[in-house]
């Protein structure tokens, strides 16, 4: 993830911001407070929220993937919990919420 300002001055309320996933990485969006604001790459921001880039994986969508993430598909995956961020927890794009994915995000946060 990288960014630079739109004017080339310092106002960081006005920015450009690029996502640039690995190939194994599903880019969702980019998410300002909580709402889905851009599923482009790049997105010019323009806004004074907080901008999170969101990857399959971030199931709370909170920007960082970890456990907590790897629980929530998991309990989705066995039916404990309902899938409502369903491209965030579809890590494999095969579009199914699966153990598969829980594992895959668990690897990811214990950096295996």
């Amino acid at each position: 993830v990288g960014m630079h300002n739109m004017d080339g001055g310092t106002d960081m309320n006005k920015v450009i911001v690029l996502a640039t996933p690995a190939e194994s990485e599903n880019f969702i969006g980019w998410y300002e407070d909580g709402s889905l604001v851009s599923t482009e790459l790049e997105y010019r921001h323009t806004g004074g929220g907080k901008l999170y880039a969101c990857f399959a994986g971030d199931a709370d969508g909170n920007g960082q993937i970890n456990t907590v993430d790897a629980t929530l598909i998991m309990r989705a995956a066995l039916g404990y919990a309902d899938g409502n961020n369903f491209s965030m927890m579809d890590v494999d794009a095969d579009g199914n919420i699966a153990v598969a994915d829980a594992l895959a995000v668990l690897r990811v946060s214990l950096g295996l």
